[in-house]
């Protein structure tokens, strides 16, 4: 698995590719933990093809762990099956979930 690190102005763009499952999810985590003074995390899951529970589980301790360390975590542009498995789970009611960075941003300025 890549995963890439883009800051931009007032926050962070994680964007893993490829599979998040057993082999690679403590890749995510491990690249979220090195963001320092996360301010505001968005984790971009436009290229990821498949989410395990192992994935999902590291996703959602990587939200805690940015939260614990002051920031903010949204997940944007999750696939179809991404977002219905992130629905079905209830993820998307501790985290925000939107089709774009952008929106993902907004959304966690608005909540401020």
């Amino acid at each position: 698995m890549e995963i890439t690190t883009d800051r931009r102005d007032d926050y962070v763009v994680c964007r893993p590719h490829g599979e998040l499952d057993a082999y690679t999810a403590d890749e995510l985590c491990d690249s979220v933990a090195a963001i320092t003074n996360p301010d505001i995390v968005v984790i971009d899951l436009s290229e990821v093809s498949f989410m395990d529970s192992t994935g999902l589980g590291r996703l959602i301790g990587a939200v805690r762990r940015t939260g614990d360390a002051g920031g903010d975590v949204a997940v944007c542009s999750p696939s179809p099956f991404l977002h219905r498995l992130l629905e079905t789970v209830g993820f998307d009611r501790i985290v925000p979930v939107t089709d774009t960075v952008d929106g993902a941003v907004e959304d966690i300025r608005s909540r401020r």
